[in-house]
C-alpha cells in the first residue's frame, strides 16, 4: 500500500501556520503590555524609585518598556499596533498573502499620525494612563495643538478624520467606492431574502 505523496505546497503552508502562530502570540504579548500598563514600573524610558524592581506589567519588562514607550508617543493609538500585528498573523495562518506592503505601511502611519492628535482632541489628560500622560501621548498632543490653533478643534477634527479614513483604506487596500457599493449590494440582498421570506410565510399561513 503507497502512501499518497504530500502536496508541494504543505511546507509553505505548514510554514505560514508557525508564523501565523508567533505573529498572533506577539500581538497579544503587546495588547497585555497596553492593558496592565503602570507608569510605577520600571522600564527604558522612565526613571522609577528602584530601577531593580520587579515590574507588575503582564508581559514583564520588555512589555513594560513597549507600552511606556509607545503610551508615551501615541497614547491610545498605541493600540493601533497591536492589533496590525494581530491581522497579519491571523493573515500569514490562513496562508493570504497580504501585498502591498508599501502602501499598508504609509496607511499605518497616516493611522497613527490622525488616531493620535483626535484622542487627545477627545480624552485629553485621563486617569487611565495615571494623568501624566496625555491620551494621544506627544505625537497626538503636538499635532491636536497645530492643528487646533489653525482651525480650531472642530475643523481640526474634522480634518483628522478624513485623515484616519484615508489611512484605513490605505491599510486595508480598498476602495471607498467599491466598500460602499459592496455593502449596498449586501443590504439590498439581504432586503430581498427577507421580503421573499416574509412572502412565502405570509402565504404558509392563508
Amino acid at each position: 500500500m503507497t502512501e499518497n505523496p504530500r502536496k508541494p505546497e504543505a511546507p509553505r503552508r505548514r510554514r505560514d501556520e508557525f508564523l501565523g502562530i508567533l505573529l498572533v502570540a506577539a500581538g497579544l504579548l503587546l495588547v497585555a503590555a497596553l492593558f496592565s500598563y503602570d507608569p510605577a514600573d520600571p522600564s527604558l524610558f522612565s526613571a522609577v524609585a528602584d530601577p531593580d524592581a520587579r515590574p507588575g506589567n503582564w508581559a514583564g519588562r520588555v512589555g513594560a518598556s513597549f507600552a511606556d514607550g509607545a503610551l508615551q508617543f501615541f497614547g491610545f493609538a498605541a493600540f493601533v499596533l497591536p492589533v496590525v500585528v494581530l491581522a497579519v498573523g491571523v493573515a500569514r495562518f490562513r496562508s493570504r498573502a497580504v501585498g502591498a506592503w508599501g502602501t499598508k505601511a504609509l496607511g499605518l502611519l497616516v493611522v497613527l499620525l490622525t488616531t493620535a492628535p483626535l484622542c487627545h482632541l477627545a480624552f485629553g489628560r485621563p486617569q487611565l494612563l495615571g494623568g501624566g500622560l496625555g491620551a494621544g501621548g506627544f505625537v497626538g498632543d503636538l499635532v491636536a495643538e497645530a492643528l487646533a490653533a489653525a482651525l480650531n478643534p472642530p475643523g481640526a477634527a474634522i480634518a483628522l478624520s478624513a485623515g484616519l479614513l484615508i489611512g484605513v483604506l490605505l491599510v486595508a487596500s480598498l476602495s471607498l467606492g467599491d466598500a460602499l457599493r459592496g455593502t449596498v449590494l449586501r443590504a439590498s440582498a439581504g432586503f430581498a431574502a427577507w421580503r421573499l421570506e416574509r412572502e412565502r410565510r405570509r402565504q404558509v399561513e392563508e
